[in-house]
């Protein structure tokens, strides 16, 4: 269980706690003013999603016998999402959202109002037609902004509360969201879509109050850019800058995050088959390593393991598509472990399976062992459209490329 503590700025010493909030505090956001903190806290009994583990956040070992029956009683009173908001300089915490409302995500827009996504119950399955939402943090009203026929997520407000932000996409899961950028003006109730050159967007934040920065993932790359809505009403479509692409993997979860600075580059924690972790700082002719994680044993262990390779092609389903092998480093190997995207693809008729698989890990054997996979299943439905699910899978082959001499 998670409760908020608080450092004075500049001197030396031990957090001291603010008051508890009743539950778990699942994230935490300072008001643009810097004079509040946002709580995001579930109650013991809420649900967790399956990307989390599933069961409730406060389950445990009951010390029952396996028997004992289980009584279902209707929704818990601690089942609920809700948002609290602490005033360190007066110590005063009070809770901000309105009962019978489960709050799954926040994001301040302007000092006196919160950007929601909000659902009527409080269950995993009530997510997957949650809204957007804005709180009037002086009333407790709610106005509903935005509602999707698939799921909302990632919500960012600019700091003087005009415009918002959110990401639109078919998930498999609760906090696993990569797919469409929408942009909303508060102010005269129009929104647009950010033409991202066929990103999903995996996280979003403003820079100030026109320029919104995101990271992405387009095929096996992760991206990053900036959309400018420049100032007056929106335009039917805005297209973004893309700063940098990127074959590594920028993933803080499942997908690609990092941080935006005031001049439009981005710190990433970024890593792939060769190289070892590494924070940097990336953009537009930019590329500079802040620390590294490489040493000796990382070099020995790249010495050993297995060799990589990757090549562009098509996939069955016309769509491009990139191919990732690797083969072991022992003498007269000469096949190759390979698997293989198409990428950004729409659902397709017949039985073929277009996947995305990132991140391959190796067992200490050097054998492939496991992957994150999306994409189409089998009869060509989607497992996660748009490109929004990650699931680890048992293997990684998925085909054999033929011999070769790199």
């Amino acid at each position: 269980m998670f409760q908020l503590y608080l450092l004075a700025d500049g001197q030396l010493g031990e957090a001291r706690p603010a008051p508890a909030v009743p539950g778990t505090v699942e994230y935490l956001a300072w008001s643009p003013d810097g004079t509040r903190i946002l709580l995001g806290v579930a109650g013991l009994g809420a649900e967790m999603a399956d990307a989390q583990g599933s069961g409730t956040v406060g389950s445990g070992e009951s010390g029952l016998p396996s028997w004992y029956p289980e009584v279902e009683a209707g929704t818990p009173e601690d089942a609920w999402r809700g948002l609290w908001l602490y005033t360190p300089a007066s110590g005063e915490l009070a809770r901000v959202s309105p009962d019978g409302l489960n709050v799954w995500e926040a994001a301040w827009s302007g000092s006196g109002h919160v950007l929601t996504i909000t659902s009527e119950q409080p269950s995993e399955d009530d997510w997957y037609c949650a809204v957007l939402s804005r709180l009037d943090i002086s009333t407790g009203e709610m106005t509903e902004l935005f509602r999707s026929d698939v799921q909302l997520g990632l919500p960012a407000g600019t700091s003087d509360g005009t415009r918002a932000a959110v990401v639109e996409a078919v998930c498999s899961d609760r906090w696993i969201v990569a797919g469409d950028l929408i942009l909303l003006d508060l102010m005269d109730g129009t929104r647009c879509a950010i033409d991202t050159a066929g990103a999903d967007v995996t996280a979003v934040q403003w820079i100030d109050g026109t320029r919104l920065g995101y990271t992405g993932q387009r095929h096996l790359d992760s991206v990053a850019g900036i959309a400018d809505a420049g100032e007056g009403p929106l335009p039917e479509t805005i297209t973004a800058k893309e700063l940098v692409a990127s074959a590594q993997s920028w993933a803080s979860w499942f997908y690609p995050a990092g941080a935006f600075t005031s001049d439009g580059r981005v710190v990433v924690v970024r890593d792939d088959y060769d190289t070892p972790q590494q924070i940097a700082i990336v953009g537009t002719g930019t590329d500079q390593v802040l620390a590294s994680l490489a040493h000796a044993g990382t070099d020995y262990i790249r010495s050993v393991a297995a060799r990589r390779r990757t090549s562009a092609g098509a996939h069955p389903t016309g769509q491009p598509s990139k191919e990732s092998c690797a083969r072991l480093p022992e003498p007269g190997r000469s096949r190759w472990s390979c698997t293989s995207t198409a990428g950004r693809s729409e659902p397709t008729s017949g039985a073929g399976r277009c996947v995305t698989t990132r991140y391959p890990c190796w067992s200490p054997a050097g054998m492939p062992s496991c992957s994150r996979t999306r994409g189409v299943a089998p009869g060509g439905v989607r497992s996660s459209p748009p490109r929004s699910s990650a699931t680890w899978a048992a293997r990684t082959p998925t085909t054999t490329c033929p011999e070769s001499t790199q």
